[in-house]
């Protein structure tokens, strides 16, 4: 797989997501190469910050496992983590849960080409 059919599956797959994370009003915080993180209760307070994440989460894994991509089958890998942020305007503290989602394509050389397309993305340009 070339370095811009891959980019253009991340792109395929990670619309997708931007769509649940708005169905699920959530908050996109970046992706980074094969990495793609979200957060609830942040910039507002949530109640339900676990289940709109975990409900999130359950939707990649479905629509991940069930589609090929540019004719190939993903694997992926979820991290949900929860903290709380102080808010300064009313001094009080909120509790916020983020989920970090890494894709891979079972394939020699998957990983190595995310980080040399992720650095060369990320690496400002020189005089």
């Amino acid at each position: 797989m070339s370095p811009t059919e891959l980019v253009s599956l991340l792109d395929d797959v990670f619309s997708y997501f931007d769509i649940l994370v708005e169905k699920y009003r959530l908050e996109k915080i970046k992706t980074i190469g094969d990495c793609y993180m979200v957060a609830a209760g942040v910039p507002e307070l949530r109640l339900d910050n676990a289940k709109a994440i975990n409900c999130l989460a359950l939707e990649m894994r479905d629509y991940v496992s069930q589609n090929d991509f540019k004719g190939r089958r993903l694997s992926f890998r979820f991290g949900i983590n929860s903290g709380s942020v102080g808010q300064e305007s009313s001094g009080g503290v909120s509790s916020f849960m983020t989920c970090g989602v890494i894709l891979s394509i079972p394939q020699a050389g998957w990983s190595r080409m995310v980080k040399r397309i992720s650095s060369k993305l990320l690496v400002p340009p020189t005089s």
